[in-house]
């Protein structure tokens, strides 16, 4: 799980986490140069790694998790191969409110659905721009190896659709 070292949506990231747990999964929380990432409403992250360190045959996904201070990780290199290593390996890329953005400003979401918190119109405009198939009415988003959801009440659904995906790549291994 991908946060920003300031202002990611306390929710997104605690909600899915939660069920992550619940399911059994072993997660790691990755931020820019930060040991704890503060939350938008007060709550923080213990990160356990710096995104420079993620490493794409150590893991079975990656989640950005959304709120302003995400948009920090839009154009980023680092970002961009993270995200371009996941994908070319079929991996899971998911994101969630504004988070989607990165996906998009990589190109990676270009042809695809996807959703997005679109509270001020430019992510439409953005998605538009990008090639975005812009799926406004759906909370979340599922196409291939992409997961998108468009905010923290999409948080619970978000999760889930995550562990379906694995749920099904389990059955089918």
């Amino acid at each position: 799980m991908i946060v920003a070292p300031k202002n990611f949506r306390d929710e997104e990231y605690f909600i899915p986490k939660s069920i992550f747990e619940k399911n059994e999964f072993e997660i790691t929380t990755a931020s820019l140069n930060t040991i704890k990432a503060e939350g938008k409403f007060g709550r923080n992250a213990k990160i356990d790694i710096d995104i420079s360190k993620i490493n794409e045959r150590n893991f079975d996904g990656i989640v950005f998790i959304g709120g302003l201070g995400a948009t920090i990780y839009q154009n980023n290199s680092v970002i961009n191969k993270i995200i371009y290593d996941f994908s070319n390996k079929n991996k899971l890329v998911a994101a969630i409110c504004i988070a989607p953005t990165i996906l998009a400003y990589s190109g990676i979401l270009s042809g695809k659905n996807a959703t997005v918190w679109n509270g001020d119109n430019k992510q439409e405009i953005l998605f538009k721009e990008k090639s975005v198939n812009y799926q406004k009415e759906k909370d979340v988003v599922v196409a291939e190896n992409f997961i998108t959801a468009n905010g923290p009440n999409a948080a619970e659904k978000f999760a889930n659709e995550i562990v379906n995906f694995f749920k099904k790549i389990k059955k089918n291994n």
